[in-house]
């Protein structure tokens, strides 16, 4: 017998989507946290670094 497994479904919000995008589009083989703030069109300060681990973080593991 065999088992079907239901996918779930997970809607991101647009921040998420943007920072994934932003990732996944780089044509350097790093990319630092400056770099995706500044392509989004953030300034840098520990707030906002704050804020993109915290997406980083949630697109790893949720």
């Amino acid at each position: 017998m065999q088992s079907i497994a239901e996918k779930e479904t997970y809607h991101l919000p647009t921040e998420h989507l943007q920072v994934f995008n932003v990732i996944k589009n780089t044509s350097n083989k790093y990319i630092t946290k400056t770099k995706i703030l500044n392509q989004l069109g953030y300034e840098y300060n520990s707030s906002n670094e704050r804020w993109l681990r915290r997406v980083i973080n949630s697109l790893v593991y949720d």
